[in-house]
Formats: structure tokens, C-alpha cells, sequence
């Protein structure tokens, strides 16, 4: 089913609304941090999704020329609500085919994007050509799914559920970590000093029915949930909300690790 691919409909703001807090919003305060420490002038944010990482990084860097992209226009129209006119640009743009000079930007980022990438090969070699001469790409993908508890149970409950056709989303995001595969994707593709950093996170979770709902009906597994003959989705939301709150730690916590890939252009 095409429908467990596409952020889509009211996906979008339920995406922002609350798999936001809980998923993005740690991680790109700190990437903020590391754009700080570069202090760039210009920034491309590639696959900037509801703006998460690009609000971040305009607040460290206020006076930083900024170019918001992503390949979803529902995503752009999510983001642009954090910004106030005319404070960034944005662009509907895929990341295999820049429609920038080269040399543009001083920074170039994609947080929890790459994975999506067809050509990851492609991408990365776009952000190489419009980075200016010791300019920096920063790559963040989700570490493995067994790392990300949270994710992981609402895969395997899909699985349990679906005794045919069982829905595959969760083997995107969470399946592009080989660091090994990484460090070479940026290195064959021009960048040098390539490094790779593993960051931790964990949330306290008040109310697990919130996320299991961002779980569901904030990610394109929804289309293919609710389409699926096996699944009674307000059984399977009460059910992914029990099994969340069975895992949770004693301080009700549950934790996120993600890959922070580095490297600079020569």
C-alpha cells in the first residue's frame, strides 16, 4: 500500500503536534549546539520536515541567512507557521537535485531525513557541491530500533497484528545506522575529517495513549493501519499505549539514540 509512505492529509500537523516533542525536539536543540559551534552565515536544512531543526538553528544563529527544504509541501506549510515572515526562505526541494549554485551555504543539515533518501549517494554529493570551502554537512538518523524502545513496540505490535502483509515503516527511519556504511557514504563522496557521534535522550511519559497516538496517526503507517483487515485501530492504539507504559523505566522514563554523522568540505 502506497499509503504507508506519505505524510500526508492531516499527518503533517499531528506529525508536529505531537510526535515533535517526543521524538525531534531534544535532538535538534542539539544540533543547534553544533551549528553554534561552526557559527555559519548561511544554512540549507534538508528534509526540515515540520521545522523542528531549522527553528533550532535560527534561534542560535538569528542572523544567519536560512533556506528551510523539504519534498513534502504539507511539511513546508507545518513549518512555516514557526517563523515569522520573510525571517527564512523556504523551498520544496529534493535532496538528490539541488536548484542551488555551488558554493551557497556555509552549513548544510538533514536531520532524520537521509534515511528516506533513494540516492543517499546522490544527496550527499548535492550538499558536497553547494557547501563553500571548509563548509559542514551534519547528517542525524536513528540509531537501530532496539535502541529506540518506543518505535520498536509499535513495529512488532504491527507485526503481531497484520498476520498478512504486515506494514514495514518502521524499518526505514530505523534502518540506516551501519556507522561503517556512513562514515564511507560521506568519505566517496568528497568529505573529509568525517565523524560520528551517538546521542542519547530519554522523556518522561506521563500519558502513553499520547504516544501511541503520535505512534499511529503522526507517521504514513497510519494509512496502511487503518486500510489493513486485521486491524481495529482503536484496539490496536489502546494496546501500543498498555505495552508503552509496561516499558517504561521506574522513573517513567523512555529513552531515543540517534547517529550525528559530521564531515567538512575541503
Amino acid at each position: 500500500m502506497a499509503s504507508d509512505t506519505a505524510f500526508v492529509g492531516d499527518i503533517p500537523k499531528i506529525y508536529d503536534s505531537h510526535m515533535r516533542p517526543f521524538f525531534f525536539e531534544s535532538f535538534a536543540k542539539d544540533l543547534a549546539k553544533r551549528l553554534l559551534n561552526l557559527n555559519p552565515s548561511s544554512l540549507l536544512t534538508l528534509a526540515c520536515g515540520t521545522g523542528a531543526d531549522t527553528r533550532a538553528a535560527k534561534d542560535a544563529l538569528p542572523n544567519a541567512n536560512v533556506v528551510a527544504t523539504d519534498l513534502n509541501p504539507g511539511m513546508l506549510e507545518v513549518a512555516k507557521t514557526k517563523f515569522a515572515p520573510n525571517e527564512i526562505k523556504f523551498e520544496v526541494v529534493d535532496a538528490q537535485s539541488l536548484p542551488f549554485p555551488d558554493a551557497s551555504f556555509d552549513a548544510v543539515t538533514c536531520q532524520f531525513g537521509l534515511m528516506f533518501v533513494p540516492d543517499k549517494d546522490a544527496a550527499i554529493s548535492e550538499a558536497l557541491r553547494v557547501l563553500t570551502s571548509g563548509g559542514h554537512l551534519i547528517c542525524t538518523v536513528w540509531d537501530e530500533l532496539s535502541l529506540n524502545p518506543a518505535s520498536e513496540i509499535a513495529h512488532d505490535l504491527a507485526l503481531e497484528t497484520c498476520k498478512s502483509n504486515p506494514p514495514l515503516f518502521w524499518l526505514t527511519p530505523f534502518g540506516y545506522n551501519d556507522k561503517v556504511e556512513l562514515k564511507s557514504l560521506f568519505e566517496r563522496n568528497g568529505f573529509q575529517e568525517v565523524t560520528i557521534d551517538v546521542v542519547k535522550n530519554s522523556t518522561v511519559i506521563d500519558d502513553p495513549s499520547r504516544l501511541a497516538y503520535a505512534l499511529i496517526y503522526g507517521t504514513p503507517a497510519y494509512g496502511f493501519l487503518n486500510e489493513h483487515p486485521d486491524v481495529d485501530l482503536g484496539q490496536f492504539e489502546r494496546e501500543l499505549a498498555h505495552r508503552i507504559e509496561a516499558s517504561l523505566e521506574p522513573d517513567r522514563t523512555t529513552s531515543r539514540q540517534a547517529l550525528v554523522v559530521t564531515g567538512r568540505k575541503i
